[in-house]
């Protein structure tokens, strides 16, 4: 009896498709294969293999295999089946929604490598004339790793330059550097952001990863430094080769989260998003699939990635409504964030200045660890706030008096205001 596979596709259908494999190949859960689907070829996700099909049906077999290896592999295939089942939805597009667009698509999990270029010798071999050419050389020599051709051709240079230089052999193509953890760069391994008493009370009570799991919410009121403590815990516990997962509910906060976090582990940070093209998120997803030692900062489908050595989840402002899907695959990115750090036996984080009550909740019933911070940190202050009842005063143009006081005293000041009317 032939082995046979059950085929899951990108399709809103609540079932699955069963093919022989044939004799030369073997397969696991989560790999992409080819298979005929009526007169088209299709890319669908290994679901089972060695299944009994139904009696009667005469079955296809695959086409081929895409890699030799599952694009999903064990714990990130059970997390998206238990989320199919969990938010009742067909199998298929959960399974899916981890892939890239290039990869749903039906493309090769490759990486396009771009040429990284370094200097051989300074310039002063080039002809006088040569201003643009000597440029060049000068410019790469500022980068002892090498630079891409894309930050080149940005920095106002052209490809006949390059071409060029590497004729004279004064320039070289060098393979892309990997990214570290920041062991290399003395500097970079040296940064630790500076902690409060009441931050570092705070950062004592979070679990390290190797204890296990555990869901932590950080009650912090606004400006109280959540931010720091998360940079904190990282650079505290994170090993030179795992991969922590920070989520953040909206695109426009991610480039100030990522230049936070870049200040402290420079190349290791990653960043996930609508916003990438195909090509960035391909990139990006090739890195986390091969467990090179990322910190991924994400927008909500981050959570799905198919991470390998994942040892940390923060969930930052953890209440927000963005972490939920409203549309296909309708998902809570936080409440699978929490499910994920369980299958991975990993600490998840959840930081809010106005936690949601499913989170208060779990904290009162001890399924959450609870922490607060209730200090601004550094010499902040936080505002005065005055509650007037004008149910029984006079308005001019809907207000009253006081408040025309206080704004008129502001603008005396040379100050500004601010009225926000309903």
């Amino acid at each position: 009896m032939p082995l046979i596979a059950r085929i899951a596709l990108n399709r809103p259908l609540r079932r699955l498709f069963d093919y022989i494999i044939p004799e030369d190949l073997e397969l696991t859960p989560g790999q992409r294969v080819r298979i005929p689907f009526g007169r088209q070829q299709a890319t669908g996700l290994v679901v089972e293999v060695g299944v009994e099909p139904p009696p009667g049906i005469k079955l296809k077999p695959l086409s081929s295999v895409m890699e030799g290896w599952p694009a999903l592999p064990q714990e990130t295939f059970k997390l998206l089946s238990w989320a199919s089942d969990y938010y009742q939805h067909p199998l298929g597009e959960c399974l899916f929604t981890a892939l890239p667009p290039a990869l749903r698509r039906g493309r090769i999990a490759e990486e396009k490598t771009e040429q990284w270029w370094r200097a051989l010798d300074d310039a002063a071999t080039l002809p006088a004339n040569a201003h643009k050419q000597k440029a060049l050389i000068d410019w790469l020599s500022q980068h002892s790793r090498g630079a891409p051709t894309k930050d080149i051709l940005q920095a106002g240079f052209a490809r006949a330059q390059l071409n060029a230089l590497r004729e004279k052999q004064l320039i070289e193509a060098v393979s892309p550097p990997r990214p570290n953890s920041g062991g290399e760069d003395p500097e970079l391994l040296a940064r630790r952001p500076e902690l409060s008493m009441a931050q570092a009370s705070a950062a004592e009570g979070l679990a390290a990863p190797g204890e296990g799991f555990g869901a932590f919410l950080l009650y912090g009121i606004t400006g109280s430094g959540k931010t720091e403590i998360y940079l904190h815990y990282l650079k505290q516990h994170l090993g030179a080769q795992d991969q922590a997962l920070v989520l953040v509910p909206e695109i426009n906060l991610t480039p100030q989260t990522v230049a936070r976090f870049q200040h402290y582990f420079g190349s290791r940070i990653v960043v996930w998003h609508s916003a990438l093209n195909d090509g960035e998120r391909l990139t990006t997803w090739l890195k986390v699939r091969n467990g090179e030692p990322v910190i991924l900062v994400g927008t909500r489908s981050a959570v799905l990635l198919p991470f390998t050595n994942l040892r940390t989840i923060i969930v930052d402002e953890e209440h927000d409504s963005s972490y939920k899907q409203g549309e296909g695959f309708r998902y809570s990115g936080r409440d699978l964030a929490v499910y994920r750090a369980h299958l991975n036996n990993c600490p998840v984080i959840l930081g809010s200045a106005t936690p949601s009550l499913e989170s208060v909740h779990n904290a009162e019933q001890a399924k959450y660890h609870l922490i607060k911070l209730e200090e601004r940190a550094g010499n902040a202050a936080p505002p005065v706030i005055s509650l007037l009842d004008i149910r029984s005063r006079p308005l001019e143009g809907g207000l009253s008096r006081p408040a025309l006081n206080a704004i008129e005293q502001t603008l005396a000041r040379g100050e500004q205001a601010l009225v926000f009317v309903n």
